[in-house]
């Protein structure tokens, strides 16, 4: 054989196992996750299904069974919304995501949450009983408590983590479930801080499930929510607090009404 021949086999051997060794997969699932992992210009979009706890005012002692289940899920239900989180390396959008009415026109809500994790700041534009808020503040740096405890969402290994924090005198415990297999840190709402994105968090009164995970490469751009009073995060909490107050007595006062009606 001669020596062309030789250079010619080498050449062909060594074009299969170059072959051969980039389109081994050990496992489909794996092998997207690294992708993304060595990613810089990783996209995402993510649904959530919200639910708010509600605690009914009815007195049990005057009020069946029935009748108090028939009114918890009615306000539970009330309160069940569906966000999307969408995001890149550096920033990210949550906003409620558009429902069609019984016109079939969609709805303009005005809950849109921005984070830049370049400058460590965040703009939520949120509406208070008739009322626009630009709340701006600092993304700040949360003590998260990474546990031992795993579970699958979907297709995704998630590990489980808790934070404690401080919010109108109320001591808070968030309970988050966050994949590393999306390295982004990122999640609902304010709810970030961990080395992988959260897909479901509960802090008690608001929880949020992750439903479904869109991953690209691709660019994507986010504009700052615009309009609204500008207050700091403190100042809205205390907004909050005072109208929930007022508005929890209404309903004291209403249900009283409703009381004496049937005596």
């Amino acid at each position: 054989m001669n020596k062309i021949n030789l250079i010619f086999i080498a050449i062909v051997c060594l074009t299969a196992l170059t072959f051969f060794q980039s389109h081994i997969k050990t496992n489909d699932f794996e092998e997207k996750s690294d992708t993304y992992l060595n990613s810089q210009n990783i996209v995402g979009k993510v649904t959530y299904k919200s639910h708010k706890k509600m605690k009914t005012l009815l007195d049990s002692t005057k009020y069946d069974k029935e009748t108090i289940e028939n009114v918890q899920g009615y306000f539970t239900k009330q309160f069940q919304k569906e966000y999307v989180l969408e995001f890149n390396k550096t920033k990210s959008l949550f906003f409620e995501k558009e429902k069609l009415d019984l016109n079939g026109s969609t709805n303009n809500y005005n809950d849109k949450l921005f984070k830049n994790f370049t400058t460590r700041r965040y703009v939520h534009k949120k509406e208070l009983q008739g009322k626009v808020f630009s709340i701006q503040d600092t993304i700040q740096a949360k003590e998260w408590q990474i546990h031992q405890e795993t579970k699958n969402i979907g297709v995704y290994s998630c590990s489980k983590a808790t934070l404690q924090y401080k919010k109108n005198d109320s001591l808070i415990l968030v309970t988050a479930w966050f994949t590393t297999q999306i390295p982004i840190a990122n999640g609902p709402y304010l709810y970030d801080g961990l080395p992988g994105l959260i897909l479901q968090a509960d802090d008690g009164n608001f929880s949020y499930l992750c439903t479904n995970v869109e991953l690209q490469n691709e660019r994507k751009e986010f504009k700052t929510p615009k309009g609204g009073k500008v207050v700091s995060q403190n100042e809205f909490d205390v907004i909050l607090s005072e109208k929930s107050k007022k508005g929890k007595a209404r309903a004291v006062e209403y249900l009283k009404a409703i009381e004496s009606s049937r005596n």
